[in-house]
């Protein structure tokens, strides 16, 4: 029996999806053939599914996968047909009959994680734009292109 859809906020949500390998068999090692076939995979169904794709990752056991989707049900045929290519590509690769992903995904919606970030962004680049050049900017980004700023920033290199 399927699952019903988790529910998404009016407008869309950035999700954090989490897959593993049955087993936690290392069965997506990384290789160039693999890295290739992923990221096919990935922007095949990014295209086809319509959905935004913020950062991923994968490692031998598991992958994650930041993707904002207007509603679940987007989510949904997206995951599927993600997960259902690369698996038939992995099981080709690697010979594995089985089951290449556990039953169950995890979804996180990250609604309020994404708007404290953009908050925190737009006030800080507001800072920098009236010359504040000592505004912090939220952990793992990066300040806007020097460009931005009037009379540009000084930047000096340790040679």
């Amino acid at each position: 029996m399927a699952r019903r859809l988790r529910h998404t906020p009016e407008g869309g949500a950035l999700f954090d999806v989490t897959c593993r390998t049955v087993q936690s068999r290392f069965l997506l090692r990384p290789s160039p053939l693999l890295n290739e076939i992923i990221v096919g995979a990935l922007a095949r169904a990014k295209r086809r599914y319509g959905v935004e794709l913020s950062a991923f990752i994968f490692l031998s056991n598991h992958l994650h996968i930041l993707v904002w989707t207007k509603d679940s049900e987007q989510l949904a045929r997206f995951m599927g047909y993600f997960l259902s290519k690369l698996a038939r590509e992995v099981a080709r690769l690697t010979g594995w009959r089985d089951k290449v992903f556990a039953r169950r995904e995890i979804r996180r919606a990250m609604v309020e994680v994404y708007a404290w970030f953009v908050a925190a962004f737009r006030e800080a680049a507001e800072k920098l734009r009236r010359g504040d050049r000592l505004a912090r900017f939220p952990e793992g980004s990066f300040p806007p292109g020097l460009p931005f700023v009037r009379g540009g920033l000084s930047v000096t290199s340790a040679t």
